[in-house]
């Protein structure tokens, strides 16, 4: 089932809706083009703060992949945070990742 995720950002990568990157991300979040921030499960805290001090009305979620498993799955080098910029990928991702917490109680 996680893989669902990974597909999703996969295709918000190929579709153009995707940002990842600290710096890239904070740039999204200050345009206000983000819908959704994802964080890996392995993200240093002081990087996820701040990004999280910028993105106070913004939805997060960290994510049961390391950084190097999301960079695998979008084609590039490992990355921590990433930006899901349209609201459809934001929707999928988060009916998946509710989904797999139901499954797993």
């Amino acid at each position: 089932m996680q893989d669902k995720i990974l597909r999703f950002i996969g295709l918000a990568r190929k579709a153009g809706e995707l940002t990842y990157g600290q710096t890239a991300v904070a740039t999204e979040i200050k345009k206000r083009h983000s819908k959704l921030i994802l964080f890996a499960s392995d993200l240093n805290e002081k990087t996820k703060q701040n990004i999280l001090k910028d993105c106070k009305s913004l939805k997060t979620l960290t994510l049961p992949y390391t950084m190097e498993e999301i960079g695998y799955a979008i084609g590039t080098k490992p990355t921590g945070v990433l930006s899901v910029n349209h609201e459809n990928f934001r929707k999928g991702i988060l009916e998946v990742s509710s989904f797999e917490e139901k499954e797993d109680i």
